[in-house]
């Protein structure tokens, strides 16, 4: 994973505020909420979780 911005920021919400809105869906942060909710992850491990499972893709914008 070469997408390392996350790691600024210490809730989910702090991070869709400044960095996710509008780079990435909604159900991202939806997502990242309940697996901190149900399994008592931090906001960096739910991230994480959803990237090396393959739950989420990252991809590299081809404009930078």
């Amino acid at each position: 994973m070469t997408y390392t911005a996350y790691k600024k920021y210490k809730t989910v919400t702090e991070w869709w505020e400044n960095e996710g809105s509008g780079k990435f869906p909604l159900q991202l942060p939806m997502a990242i909420s309940k697996l901190q909710k149900e399994e008592g992850l931090t906001f960096h491990e739910a991230f994480e979780k959803l990237i090396n499972n393959n739950a989420t893709i990252l991809v590299d914008d081809i404009n930078n």
